[in-house]
């Protein structure tokens, strides 16, 4: 088991909740980037892929 940095600019863009503020302390932006190590992944920890973004594939 090891910690591993969080790819922000690989996820966040994909994310459901990218248009969040992440100033907001009610938002998953602000969870997310409160944590820049996950274990043993680089995702986010409240990723949740934007159907949009899936869409677009």
């Amino acid at each position: 088991m090891a910690y591993k940095e969080v790819y922000f600019n690989q996820y966040c863009y994909k994310c459901s909740h990218f248009k969040e503020d992440p100033n907001d302390p009610e938002s998953a932006c602000y969870d997310c980037l409160s944590e820049p190590v996950n274990n043993d992944s680089h995702k986010p920890v409240k990723f949740e892929e934007s159907i949009t973004y899936m869409d677009l594939r």
